[in-house]
């Protein structure tokens, strides 16, 4: 509780002070009586005369029961209040008067039955709701002492006391939702998002407990309605780093990306040494960057084959190492100069990772085979320096491994040994390597992780 205590405090200081002070006050009074003359026990609550704020003027009855009620008499008091009633049963007054005998002996239940019926006769009764909402007070159902105690305010807004009483019984409510949150946040986390909801409600000006309900929603995997509580949080703490963390893992799994890079960004002014916040800065970047791609770029990953401007940036977007590497030769592509792939298609023809037709062709809407894969990553792992085997042997002999449809006398075997080696790609389950076979997205994006592997 002790993270909320000073949010509270803060807006309730000036209310304790004054309980203070009649506290005080009233230790005074009894000691100057300490050595007066025995009187009789006075009533343990002060709360205004049934009868203040209504028309007309008491009747005797009335008045002579109220006296007795100041000086103590309780029972004489409820005798007179009684008469009162029999005289005119729809008296509400006299009903709450003598609630007030009982409230003064600590009969809280019986007392309750009085306020009720006075309610009954007059529903809008502020004094009666006063007494209902200190009853209920006694019990510690401060939410519905806090309720009768706005009616009060609502039917009688000079009432005396009234704001002040409602700022000191809203801090208890708070104060109590916040400790039942703090208790069933394991077991219940249901029940204590309830609570701190409630507590928001009294206390918006503690800026903590939108983030713990935050958290709480966050361990559930419920990123979605976790996201306003975080961004309230944030608003009001814009200088704590932990939370514009939370914030922006809550962003990138509801890829909200731009939104997330503003605030990583703004994380990156407050702690500029963190390396691990720069590179998903870079990542995110990235990650927009691909979302801006067309619809034939989102589609790799379900289609059933890839063509080769598919192929191409996939290699770029995923591969960013390739980027940094520079050819003095600039190729002319007859085909790519409208083409949403055309930088990529370049890049990757100028690199050598794949060729041209004679005519200075890319096709890019061709499909890739698995030859011109094996080719791609063959010279992927040469750019990058990898020293692979030239061959594959097989096991016990020192022979290099025999590949049915493609055999050591082809131009293109070292190319697929180079690619089968490295485990970049693989043979399909009848053993063969099927070098015309289209090669779907999925198969693309495999070879793509591997050969991403082996870069980091």
């Amino acid at each position: 509780m002790w993270k909320y205590q000073k949010s509270l405090q803060n807006g309730f200081a000036s209310i304790r002070f004054y309980k203070f002070l009649s506290g005080l006050f009233l230790s005074l009074v009894l000691v100057g009586c300490a050595s007066t003359t025995q009187r009789l026990q006075q009533p343990s609550l002060h709360l205004v005369d049934p009868m203040t704020f209504l028309k007309g003027t008491p009747d005797s009855d009335y008045q002579k029961a109220y006296l007795e009620y100041s000086r103590g008499n309780l029972q004489k008091a409820r005798t007179g209040f009684q008469k009162v009633i029999r005289n005119a049963p729809d008296h509400y007054p006299a009903y709450l008067a003598i609630a007030y005998t009982y409230l003064a002996e600590k009969d809280a239940d019986t007392a309750e039955k009085y306020i009720r019926k006075s309610l009954e006769l007059s529903p809008e009764y502020p004094q009666a709701h006063y007494a209902l909402g200190y009853i209920l007070e006694m019990r510690h159902e401060y939410d519905a002492a806090l309720v009768e105690l706005d009616e009060v305010s609502r039917l009688n807004p000079d009432y005396p006391g009234i704001q002040q009483d409602g700022n000191i019984m809203k801090l208890k409510s708070t104060e109590q939702h916040l400790a039942q949150a703090q208790e069933l946040s394991e077991n219940n986390p249901e029940a204590a998002i309830q609570h701190l909801k409630r507590a928001q409600e009294l206390a918006p000006e503690v800026s903590q407990i939108p983030l713990d309900i935050a958290k709480i929603l966050i361990r559930q995997g419920n990123c979605a309605e976790a996201l306003p509580y975080l961004q309230s949080a944030d608003e009001r703490n814009p200088g704590t780093p932990e939370i514009k963390k939370q914030l922006a893992s809550c962003l990138l799994d509801l890829q909200q990306y731009n939104e997330a890079l503003l605030v990583l960004q703004n994380l990156a002014i407050l702690e500029p040494e963190d390396t691990q916040t720069k590179q998903q800065i870079e990542k995110i970047k990235k990650l927009i960057f691909v979302n801006t791609l067309p619809e034939e770029f989102q589609a790799i990953s379900t289609a059933e084959q890839i063509n080769r401007g598919q192929m191409a940036a996939l290699l770029l977007v995923h591969l960013e190492i390739l980027q940094s590497y520079r050819t003095q030769e600039s190729q002319i592509i007859v085909d790519s100069i409208d083409h949403w792939a055309q930088n990529f298609i370049r890049k990757v023809v100028n690199l050598g990772i794949f060729d041209l037709f004679p005519n200075r062709t890319f096709q890019p809407s061709r499909p890739v085979t698995r030859l011109e894969l094996a080719k791609a990553v063959s010279r992927i792992l040469e750019i990058l320096g990898r020293n692979m085997n030239n061959g594959m042997k097989a096991e016990g002999t020192g022979e290099p491994v025999t590949i049915p449809d493609i055999g050591p006398a082809s131009v293109y075997y070292s190319m697929v040994i180079k690619a089968l080696s490295a485990g970049v790609m693989s043979l399909d389950a009848d053993g063969r390597f099927h070098p015309g076979r289209p090669v779907s997205g999925a198969e693309a994006l495999s070879v793509v992780n591997r050969l991403k592997s082996l870069v980091e």
